[in-house]
């Protein structure tokens, strides 16, 4: 009996419409992109800068499918979905699975996720996404749950073990936004959406356990006439909740003496208590954050609201020879205590 080892070739389309913070989502598009290049499928890759502007290139896009024949599409927190043709989902004109890697709480996509397409797919960070996404959008055929990784592109070949050559103690790379900017907003919505969430914030202080998904669902019993609102009171909550605590663990470690280094955006408005203890840095692009990692000891990582997928910030820090301070994510549980996986 013979087995034909001739692997079936993917002709992919990336239609990538959205920047992510820092540009990370070229990145993660890049690396995709050449992993399946390396398996030897095809990738055609658009960059869709302005959606309302770019019709022309979009119609073209949409008449070459008509020869070559994709066998999926592919973006990241895409906003495809919400383009139509004539009175068709864009996306429907091409007969083939559309699949969005959703690199956030599926709360931010609501605008999105809720689209009506025929073969509307989603890849999420975490195993809670997959479950919260099932329950509140039955229109999305698959789901699967895939953390992001370390990207190779980040990771050069020097000494990243010599901790002594590393000049920085303790890097965070992350943006800064004052908790007042979205408590602002929170008012603005209704004062029992601020009190709401800082009743989450005790709740998560006390080690009780708490879900994105449980917030909507607390929002959905308590404020029925409200559900046309609830997606983006709800994602502001979890913006406020996540600056939060984000402001609380940076407070915490310059309050005992350690001196931090940032890069990102905003930082210059942080006037905590131990301001003066902060170095700093100009804000840079995601492919370049490789770079102050191997100049670092240890990378700080706080958590988004989901335990289940660690933050890329982990696999880049240890990627690139850095010690990692992060709170409890069950996704780590693969690692043993106490081995060196620096070496």
């Amino acid at each position: 009996m013979f087995v034909s080892q001739v692997k079936n070739i993917m002709r992919i389309l990336f239609l990538e419409t959205r920047e992510l913070s820092y540009s990370s989502s070229s990145v993660f598009m890049n690396e995709l992109k050449k992993a399946f290049l390396k398996l030897g499928d095809e990738v055609l890759h658009y960059i869709i800068k302005d959606i309302n502007q770019s019709e022309e290139i979009l119609e073209d896009i949409l008449a070459m499918s008509h020869t070559l024949k994709f066998d999926f599409i592919f973006d990241i927190n895409s906003i495809l979905p919400l383009l139509y043709e004539d009175d068709k989902p864009y996306l429907d004109c091409f007969k083939v699975p559309f699949v969005d890697y959703i690199v956030d709480h599926p709360i931010h996509q609501a605008h999105v996720l809720d689209r009506k397409l025929d073969n509307f797919n989603v890849i999420c960070l975490d195993s809670e996404h997959c479950d919260y996404i099932k329950t509140c959008y039955p229109n999305i055929r698959n789901t699967i749950a895939m953390p992001l990784a370390a990207c190779t592109q980040t990771v050069e070949k020097i000494s990243l073990h010599e901790s002594d050559e590393r000049k920085i103690d303790v890097l965070f790379p992350a943006t800064f936004t004052p908790v007042s900017y979205f408590e602002d907003i929170l008012k603005d919505k209704g004062k029992r959406y601020l009190d709401y969430a800082k009743e989450c914030i005790d709740m998560i202080k006390s080690g009780e356990g708490f879900a994105v998904c449980d917030m909507r669902k607390r929002l959905l019993e308590t404020d029925n006439q409200k559900h046309d609102i609830l997606p983006d009171v709800s994602r502001y909550i979890d913006k406020y909740i996540r600056e939060y605590l984000r402001q609380m663990t940076v407070e915490a470690l310059l309050s005992v003496g350690i001196s931090l280094d940032v890069v990102g955006a905003r930082w210059e408005m942080y006037d905590g208590k131990y301001h003066n203890r902060l170095n700093i840095h100009e804000q840079t692009g995601y492919g370049n954050i490789a770079g102050f990692m191997q100049m670092s000891k240890a990378v700080l990582n706080v958590q988004p609201l989901f335990k289940n997928a660690p933050h890329d910030r982990i696999y880049n820090a240890m990627a690139n020879g850095a010690v990692v301070i992060t709170d409890y994510v069950t996704g780590l549980n693969v690692y043993e205590e106490g081995k060196d996986y620096l070496k």
